[in-house]
């Protein structure tokens, strides 16, 4: 079993039997840390995109919008002196189940050796990134696709 199974199972206090002698994988640490721009209430979907501006963009209100409850926004601490969150301190707060991180750059970024299948107890998902869904109907496409087969976009029923 690779770490980042054993990091899910590990999270939600399930006991992984490790033969003797044998040593645990371990994860790829995370470099980066979390700015965040709103907690909201209930949210259990975090949002990671490039820049604070890009999460505070229309095009992240209709994204939000589109989803089934308002998820929290975030971006990378970049500047000297910013404090944020490690995606893991993130994820354990908030009580966050999905991660979604906007661009293929931005996951290389956090991530050096690729993005975990979960963080914790939060199953991460790389998306477009804020520019392609900006200027491209193909990634509207993808993330559309991904929210709807993975519960987070908002129910039709539901008014949205």
């Amino acid at each position: 079993m690779d770490a980042q199974k054993l990091d899910c199972l590990n999270s939600l206090g399930i006991d992984v039997w490790v033969p003797r002698g044998a040593e645990s994988p371990e994860s790829e640490p995370v470099r980066l840390s979390f700015l965040l721009d709103s907690r909201q209430p209930g949210s259990d979907i975090l949002c990671v995109v490039d820049a604070r501006e890009q999460a505070r963009s229309t095009l992240a209100a209709n994204i939000g919008r589109a989803m089934r409850i308002a998820p929290c926004w975030s971006w990378l601490a970049r500047e000297a002196g910013d404090d944020g969150l490690s995606p893991e301190e993130a994820v354990t707060e908030l009580m966050i189940t999905r991660l979604l991180i906007f661009g293929d750059d931005l996951t290389t970024e956090i991530f050096e050796a690729g993005p975990p299948e979960c963080l914790g107890a939060a199953r991460v998902h790389v998306v477009p990134s804020m520019d392609a869904l900006s200027a491209d109907q193909e990634a509207k496409r993808i993330l559309w696709t991904l929210m709807r087969e993975q519960g987070i976009a908002a129910r039709q029923d539901q008014g949205k």
